[in-house]
């Protein structure tokens, strides 16, 4: 294989980028005036095709590896990161086998009382529900149910508070047994 200059590096650069050819040309440092027959001339030479295929070729993923990837990220379990011992707490979560619910792990280090005793605090961060519920609908194509009108669920309390008077139940216990009746397509 030939060795390329630095500015054909660019150009080649540069049209992987969906940049044109005189584009390229003059952004690799080209003359302005002449980038568009350099960048004609100089594409059209073999070992320059050759280049641009094997960095195409370089670049291509295949569904498993990108499928393999986001799995790997996915079940990522950051109490991986530290050895067993080094932090109890972590040990904890790691042995109920939680880890992946963890974003984010800070350790800082406090000095507290008269001895200026060292003390670790570590802060967690958790990976919201709510939002790997709401990607996961997207992914799926899962419509949320809209919520009732406001109207709607003052008609339902009040049948509740009946219910619960009536039959000496709490409101809590009634609403949780009628929300299966709920209309929420009513506008």
């Amino acid at each position: 294989m030939e060795k390329h200059t630095t500015k054909e590096e660019k150009l080649i650069e540069g049209v992987l980028q969906g940049k044109n050819g005189a584009q390229a040309a003059r952004e690799a440092g080209y003359s302005p005036k002449f980038a568009k027959q350099i960048a004609s001339h100089t594409l059209r030479k073999p070992d320059i095709q050759e280049r641009i295929k094997q960095r195409i070729a370089q670049a291509e993923s295949s569904q498993d590896e990108v499928l393999g990837t986001l799995v790997a990220q996915m079940r990522a379990d950051i109490t991986d990161l530290f050895d067993p011992g080094e932090c109890p707490f972590l040990d904890g979560i790691r042995n109920k086998g939680l880890g992946h619910l963890i974003k984010k792990v800070r350790v800082r280090r406090v000095y507290e009382g008269d001895q200026k005793t060292p003390v670790d605090v570590i802060d967690l961060e958790l990976h919201g529900a709510q939002t790997a519920a709401v990607r996961l609908a997207r992914i799926l194509k899962v419509e949320p149910k809209k919520p009732a009108p406001l109207e709607h669920w003052q008609k339902v309390k009040a049948v509740a508070l009946e219910l619960a008077a009536k039959h000496n139940r709490p409101l809590e216990e009634v609403m949780r047994l009628l929300e299966p009746t709920i209309d929420y397509t009513r506008d």
